[in-house]
């Protein structure tokens, strides 16, 4: 069973992502934030495999302040980065910070859920289009 820490400002999103990824068998929400203060108390005491945490929140820590610190203290927490934006500085802060991927909020949830056991097993989740930019970008270097 993987156990998720969902972290959203707007409960709404919160409560949306509580329910469906709780019908996944194999996932078991464990805990709620609704800032970066909270999303850092919660894994302490939840420790959780994955930690779904919106970058863009009130407060003195953002999601990737949080992230950075989340990291550090818990590195067996995998951190995956919820946004609306499709940001390359945001990207860039993310990855620095040990994000394990970069996600929109309008991926579906059974991706979301997929991409959840994909990163517990170690991967990486970016979008297409950064993929491909990095792609160019290493290409042009050599």
């Amino acid at each position: 069973m993987t156990t998720v820490l969902i972290v959203d400002d707007l409960s709404s999103i919160r409560e949306f992502l509580k329910i469906n990824l709780s019908s996944e068998p194999d996932l078991k929400v464990v805990g709620l934030a609704d800032n970066g203060q909270g999303a850092i108390a919660q894994t302490e005491e939840h420790q959780p495999d994955i930690i779904l945490m919106d970058i863009n929140m009130p407060g003195e820590i953002d999601g990737i302040e949080a992230t950075e610190r989340i990291v550090t203290r818990f590195p067996q927490s995998k951190i995956l980065l919820l946004t609306t934006q499709d940001d390359k500085k945001q990207l860039e802060r993310a990855l620095k910070a040990g994000s394990r991927g970069y996600i929109l909020k309008n991926t579906s949830i059974k991706d979301l859920a997929n991409i959840i056991r994909l990163t517990e097993k170690g991967f990486f989740k970016l979008g297409l289009y950064w993929v491909i930019g990095m792609a160019r970008c290493i290409r042009l270097r050599r």
